[in-house]
């Protein structure tokens, strides 16, 4: 496990309150105790002998206890630095002869009832769903509850079915593979289930992700901000690309910008069932006539880095180009191309000669022509099964229905294959950004640990109904953000046929809540006031944020980013809704402590607040947003809130302390633009004088103003990017 991970989880560990389980079994059922009348319990089969024993998971050893019978062995593993009851199963083909299996729904974990309860799944805040990949079981009184989801998915699709009904109300896995071979007595060792409760689901499923993070050993990549084509020009051409590409490095890449990304039209084919799909070449009748590379060195040459939209996982049937490619296609029983709708025909990734085309359009996109970033789109193509979109819980999709070259090969592990693939024959740099989890859900778990960013939600565009889409989904996902992969929302608009505050409240929820940033807009002739809503919300940072209300609302409302090692959190407040809503917000419910002393500022109002609590409650109206910096203040004066980016402080503000009599830090400053930092006094805190200095490697202009007894504002400009170590002295 990498130190970043191996941080983070010891991190969860030593900050949650884990409810401890103690597991019994009398007479057919396994009783699982968290304490206080929480209880899971699941039935013994009739005839299965319970087991105990030692076993790995996570590379840890760990007791079990369990059962087996001839089908099936099953384990309860525990240990006491976790929560989750990890679950393995070993299932035998007790046949006389082969067998193929396609899904398997296991023994119910029934919950206590009397309770009011709600699901929380990938299709959000239901009464009862199936949900792909993890699953909660929530007490709408208080948030707690029992989180089930699947640590693996190495070769099956794991899904949760919650039941709440008025008798009974449980959490049933299940698994399915789509085509399990399995030869007379030969057995499956299935993926990792787990499950607990916990007091605040939230971090039960922030822990998950964690574990995920460590099962599949994942080392994020930087997080990218980046231009994509697709919602403004197509694929644009090999002239416009240029002129943007300026454009975002003169106006952008000082702000932490990095990324260009041509999406569909590029490549050749024939027009049939969705995209054209012969991406061994340039369309030498299209807009990029002058071929890919020069582009790619266009790029690189500004600093920026190149990407591109490709399908690696599907082509078209009958395209001539692949009329003596018939072998490369999965198919189906009757053996004619598995195709699919707008995916195209599904390329069989169990079979090395297409796993051998893929690897070859991999190795010339990025090695010879120099792509360092790629949208792979169709994913759920690499699955061989069917769309879903807008795919959230769970619908039927014909899983199973595809024959693949090597029948040994299951759908799930197929895909893998194929990611697999792409990156060893790309260059080492590549950033793989997936393409989407709402074509079919499925692909969540499969890429685990495969991809480096994941779109999270279908398609968005530029009106507010279609702008909500990325924070429903980035809702649903939270917890796999920058744990597991980078989420991506899909583009923010800033265009000014977008109101400005709903066009600024999308973008500040992209800032303040660290998602993948991306915009696709002409920023030649974007006006000034719309290219800041783009400068003030990149680079990303490298924080956790979490909603407040992810239980309560259809799609949340309320975000909370604590600065890490600093007094500071970020919170943002969104009115997803077209009339006006109030909140009443505590301290509490931020997860700050309600003993302390807070102050608050608006980023975007420039408003400071001397009690915090006066900024948390508020009317806002339909579209609009309140970004608030929230400082603790003791006895000494602290930096509340900069004007730099909407989690504030986040990426520009370091080294901040208190030593005696003076307050310093360094501020990281954009050259041409004035930055301004407030630092609050507190109450009593009395002074006659403050003096200023800084250090800086170029020339700056720096000045204090005092702009109340409470409050002071330090402005720092630079004609270039620089690092000012500053200092203010306060005498007594």
């Amino acid at each position: 496990m990498n130190k970043k991970i191996l941080l983070i989880v010891l991190c969860c560990l030593s900050t949650m309150i884990f409810a401890e389980v103690k597991i019994k079994q009398e007479s057919n059922t396994f009783y699982f105790d968290y304490g206080n009348g929480k209880i899971l319990t699941q039935e013994i089969p009739a005839g299965a002998k319970v087991v105990s024993g030692k076993d790995f998971v996570l590379k840890r050893e760990m007791a079990y206890t369990g059962w087996e019978d001839s089908q099936y062995r099953v384990k309860f593993l525990t240990d006491d630095n976790y929560s989750f009851v990890f679950v393995k199963r070993e299932f035998k083909n007790v046949d006389s002869e082969s067998k193929t299996f396609n899904r398997f729904e296991f023994e119910p974990l029934s919950l206590p009832s009397g309770v009011d309860y709600q699901s929380f799944g990938t299709g959000g805040n239901m009464t009862s769903q199936i949900s792909y990949t993890y699953g909660c079981i929530v007490e709408k009184s208080s948030h707690s509850g029992y989180l089930g989801a699947w640590l693996t998915g190495y070769r099956g699709s794991g899904l949760i079915d919650m039941r709440i009904g008025a008798d009974s109300n449980s959490l049933v896995p299940r698994l399915d593979y789509g085509k399990l071979y399995l030869e007379a007595g030969q057995s499956e060792e299935m993926e990792i289930f787990i499950f607990s409760y916990f007091e605040d689901l939230r971090d039960g499923l922030e822990l998950f992700a964690d574990l995920v993070a460590d099962e599949y050993e994942i080392n994020l990549k930087p997080q990218p901000t980046v231009y994509c084509t697709w919602y403004h020009i197509g694929s644009s051409d090999q002239v416009s690309i240029r002129g943007n590409s300026r454009a975002a490095h003169r106006k952008l890449q000082p702000y932490g910008f990095s990324v260009v990304q041509i999406d569909d039209g590029w490549q050749a084919g024939k027009f049939y069932n969705g995209p054209k799909k012969d991406f061994t070449k340039v369309n030498k009748w299209g807009r990029y006539s002058g071929g890919m590379k020069p582009v790619a060195d266009y790029i690189k040459s500004l600093g920026l880095v190149p990407g591109i939209w490709y399908m690696p996982f599907a082509g078209t049937w009958n395209d001539p180009f692949f009329a003596d490619k018939q072998d490369l296609f999965v198919k189906r029983e009757d053996g004619t191309p598995y195709d699919l709708f707008w995916g195209g025909t599904s390329l069989d990734m169990s079979n090395p000669k297409a796993r051998a085309y893929t690897a070859d359009i991999t190795n010339r996109i990025t090695n010879e022509w120099g792509y360092e970033y790629i949208k792979i789109d169709g994913l759920w193509t690499g699955l061989a099964t069917g769309i879903a979109y807008e795919n959230f819980d769970y619908v039927e999709d014909g899983f199973g229905d595809a024959v693949f070259f090597d029948k040994s090969y299951t759908n799930v592990q197929a895909y893998r294959e194929g990611l697999k693939t792409v990156r060893e024959a790309s260059n080492p740099q590549l950033y793989i950004l997936g393409c989407n989890l709402s074509q079919n859900m499925r692909t969540m778990s499969a890429s685990f640990g495969l991809v480096d960013g994941m779109r999270i939600g279908p398609d968005n565009g530029p009106n507010w109904d279609m702008m909500k889409k990325g924070p429903f989904s980035g809702a649903t996902t939270y917890f796999l953000n920058k744990r597991v992969w980078h989420n991506d929302p899909d583009p923010v608009y800033v265009r000014p046929s977008i109101p400005y505050k709903k066009a600024r409240s999308l973008v500040s929820w992209v800032g303040l809540t660290g998602q993948l940033h991306s915009s696709s807009i002409d920023f030649r002739f974007l006006p000034k006031k719309r290219i800041e809503l783009l400068q003030k919300n990149m680079p990303a940072h490298n924080l956790f944020s979490r909603p407040a209300d992810l239980f309560d609302s259809h799609t949340a409302n309320v975000w909370v980013t604590p600065i890490n090692g600093t007094p500071r959190t970020s919170v943002g407040f969104f009115n997803w809704e077209d009339k006006s809503k109030s909140y009443d917000y505590d301290l509490s419910q931020l997860g700050l402590d309600p003993d302390k002393s807070y102050v608050a500022f608006d980023f975007w109002e420039g408003k400071f607040y001397e009690k915090a609590e006066d900024a948390l409650k508020l009317t806002l109206e339909g579209g609009d947003s309140r970004i608030l910096s929230i400082a603790q203040i003791d006895e000494t004066p602290v930096t509340v809130a900069t004007n730099r980016h909407t989690a504030s402080t986040s990426v520009d503000l370091f080294f901040e302390k208190w030593d005696s009599d003076t307050l310093s830090a360094d501020s990281l400053i954009v050259g041409g633009e004035e930055y301004l930092a407030y630092v609050a006094i507190p109450k009593d805190f009395n002074y006659n004088k403050i003096s200023e200095s800084f250090e800086a490697c170029v020339d700056v202009r720096f000045s204090v103003q005092v702009i109340s007894s409470s409050l002071i504002k330090i402005s720092i400009k630079s004609k270039e990017n620089t690092r000012v170590s500053w200092k203010l002295k306060f005498e007594r």
